[in-house]
């Protein structure tokens, strides 16, 4: 049968879907249900830093647009993180909740995939300000309370935190030696992706002893409502996550694992669906980050990406994940040598249409600006070989797939 488990600093994971923190994973509940779904690891995000340790709770706020209903399937463009919030004298805030919640998840999902422990909002050894922990100490704690793993949390303000690691980058490195020294279990570097090079910190994070490192698409935007004329509901700029920035996710992890072979790397952004995980492992991910996904779905949906995951691997003669990572590396180009191989190329041969798919809908003939396509009646689209310059568009937009050009 197909082995779909994961290999990671010496832990064994049943698969490789890693839930990312979110409001999904704020309960032990949600945490056991992901775990018991298929889930790999769990990335648990209870109260963390300063505020826990003065009893309040940060409640991070999400807001789905460009309206409520783009929620909705079909109509789905993003997620957006509207900051967060402090709720004071709330006794759950404390950090030994935390710990306690941690051994809680432990012990009732006992025998599956890792907890991870999410710590952040912290400072590092030597500049602890106030009653904040150290990164080191939340590191010790997380281990001792029976986390599998400690992801630090520095990707907070994404264009912040990735111009911080660029200007300051002994903070990085500093958070990272100081959480490995403090404990022994797998450290993950969750990284930013706006604001810096996200291959050079991935680069630094590793050469600083992080076991992993989890690159998140996340970025600035800004969503304006032209009824009211402002941003509606919550303020202005924040950070912008959905399934469009799977492409993204999916360019900096193949150049990451190019620049690094070994690190193991869990991207997150975008993930809406099985074949997405596929596509993250093609390019050499060890695990793909998911979020949105749950949140919007469910995770009633990680059992059946695993079965549907497992089914194509077998199609395609797959034994073990090893034998999907980093598959279609080698097969990509970056744009120079794009450019480079369309030059090479001789003229475009242009578009032919096959008549029995063709239904004369004129769709092709409606987006053809160089008057290539013409439908006359009734009768099926012809094309004007002389006028047709092999742009494309017609091709992605028929109905029908009445439309064929030459494989490149």
């Amino acid at each position: 049968m197909t082995d779909l488990t994961v290999q990671f600093a010496g832990l064994e994971l049943p698969s490789p879907i890693f839930v990312g923190a979110g409001p999904n994973t704020r309960t032990v509940e949600t945490c056991v249900e992901a775990l018991r779904a298929g889930a790999g690891a769990v990335e648990f995000s209870g109260p963390c830093g300063a505020g826990s340790a003065r009893g309040e709770v940060r409640v991070d706020q999400f807001q789905f647009l460009p309206s409520k209903k783009d929620a909705r399937p079909g109509r789905y463009f993003g997620l957006a993180s509207t900051g967060g919030r402090h709720k004071a004298d709330i006794p759950e805030g404390r950090i030994e909740v935390k710990m306690e919640r941690i051994a809680e998840i432990k012990r009732r999902s006992r025998g599956l995939g890792a907890l991870v422990a999410n710590i952040g909002y912290v400072g590092y050894r030597g500049g602890r300000v106030g009653e904040e922990f150290s990164w080191g100490e939340m590191a010790r704690l997380s281990q001792e309370a029976g986390a599998d793993a400690v992801s630090l949390h520095l990707n907070t303000g994404q264009s912040l935190a990735g111009r911080l690691m660029v200007e300051e980058p002994d903070y990085l490195r500093n958070v990272v030696r100081e959480a490995k020294a403090a404990c022994s279990i797998p450290i993950i570097a969750k990284l930013p992706m706006e604001g810096c090079d996200p291959v050079a910190v991935c680069r630094l994070a590793a050469e600083a002893g992080a076991d992993a490192v989890a690159p998140v698409a996340r970025y600035v935007g800004l969503h304006i409502d032209i009824e009211s004329e402002t941003v509606p509901d919550w303020g202005g700029y924040h950070g912008f996550g959905g399934p469009w920035s799977l492409p993204i996710t999916t360019a900096w992890t193949g150049r990451i694992r190019r620049d690094d072979p070994r690190t193991a790397i869990i991207p997150g952004g975008g993930v809406m669906s099985w074949e997405d995980v596929a596509r993250l492992l093609l390019v050499g991910a060890t695990m793909a980050q998911v979020c949105t996904w749950p949140i919007l779905k469910g995770y009633g949906v990680l059992p059946q990406a695993l079965r549907r995951l497992r089914k194509w691997m077998e199609k395609k003669g797959y034994q073990s994940l090893d034998d999907v990572r980093g598959k279609s590396l080698p097969r990509l180009k970056e744009s120079g040598e794009l450019w480079a191989r369309y030059w090479e190329r001789g003229p475009y041969e242009g578009i032919w249409i096959e008549g029995e798919r063709c239904n004369g809908c004129g769709a092709c003939a409606h987006v053809c600006f160089f008057d290539a396509i013409h439908v006359e009646g009734e009768s099926k689209a012809r094309v004007n070989a002389a006028k047709c310059v092999g742009c494309g568009c017609c091709f992605y937009l028929c109905p029908t797939d009445a439309i064929q050009r030459p494989e490149d």
